[in-house]
Order: C-alpha cells, then sequence, then structure tokens
C-alpha cells in the first residue's frame, strides 16, 4: 500500500519545495484515434477531418496577424512580462469561432488574457472550415498567443524568452526524434 516515495529538496541542510518534472511517454500503438466527440453543446467536434480548418489568408497571415496585432496591455509595459496564452479555438462550420479553452502557460495577468481572446475573436468568419466527407464541419485549432513587452529596457527580458522558446523547441524535437 505504499505509494510514491519521494525524497525531498534539500538546501543548506533542510527539506526545500522542489519542482520535478516527470517524462512520460505513452505509446499507442493500438489506440485509435475518435473521429469526433461531443462538446459542452452537444455539438459534434471532429478531431479527424479530411480537411483540416485553414485561415483563409493562409498560414504565414496567421502567423503576422498573431504576431503584428496582438496588444500588450500598456498598464505592463515596464513590467517586462513575457509568456504565452494558448488557446483553443472552436471554428464553426459557418465561420463562427468561440474560445473552447485557454492556458495561461506563464501566469499573465487577466489584461494579457483579455487582449488573447479579442485577437482570437477578430478571426471570425476569417476561416475555411473543416471538411469531413464533403461537409463543413467544427474543429478546435490551436492558438498560441504571444506577449512581449515593447519597451526598450525590456530587451534583455525579451531575448531570454526568445532563448526560452527556441531551447524547448529543440528539446521537443530531440524527444520526438527519441534521443
Amino acid at each position: 500500500k505504499e505509494g510514491v516515495r519521494w525524497i525531498p529538496g534539500i538546501n543548506n541542510n533542510k527539506s526545500v519545495r522542489v519542482r520535478y518534472n516527470l517524462p512520460i511517454r505513452f505509446k499507442l500503438d493500438k489506440y485509435k484515434p475518435q473521429l469526433y466527440y461531443l462538446n459542452q453543446y452537444n455539438e459534434k467536434v471532429y478531431t479527424q477531418p479530411d480537411t483540416f480548418a485553414m485561415f483563409s489568408a493562409g498560414d504565414e497571415a496567421l502567423t503576422k496577424y498573431l504576431l503584428n496585432d496582438v496588444k500588450y496591455p500598456s498598464q505592463f509595459t515596464d513590467s517586462c512580462h513575457c509568456g504565452i496564452i494558448e488557446l483553443a479555438l472552436l471554428i464553426r462550420p459557418n465561420g463562427t469561432v468561440e474560445v473552447d479553452n485557454n492556458v495561461n502557460f506563464s501566469n499573465l495577468d487577466y489584461d494579457f488574457l483579455w487582449n488573447a481572446l479579442q485577437l482570437a475573436n477578430n478571426t471570425k468568419n476569417k476561416w475555411k472550415p473543416a471538411v469531413h466527407e464533403n461537409q463543413a464541419v467544427a474543429v478546435v485549432y490551436p492558438l498560441r498567443i504571444l506577449f512581449k513587452s515593447p519597451s526598450p529596457k525590456c530587451k534583455s527580458a525579451n531575448e531570454r524568452f526568445d532563448n526560452s522558446l527556441l531551447t524547448s523547441q529543440t528539446g521537443l524535437q530531440l524527444y520526438d526524434s527519441e534521443k
């Protein structure tokens, strides 16, 4: 009946709180993904459509829009807060969008979240819907909104943030290649 036994972190001969990252890998060889699920409104949301939803102006235009039109909250300009808010954007067959979920990876203030939500909601009717068996269907599209302060005095904080993104991308690539 014993569970996992942890040895606490030690600093200056005292037990201290420690955060652990556990590498967990799932092998899903026999797993067959569901074609769709029902959301809270009882709508079918497809995970495996024949054609996925696309931003009408293309992926490059979406990236430019997300980078150039994001508004950094003015009251935080000198705070040098950097971070990512990821939104799960529900794209319906008729072109309407709704933020289905959000993950605030960097614990940014609600003003950042509000600006991310506005940015996502402004993409309404700018999507080519996903298609399954020649019918437009609903899907969830992940949007990552990056926030970096425009203040010149935050240059080093922004550079550290950029470097951390590059490092995490490199780590993800190594993990995916199983090295």
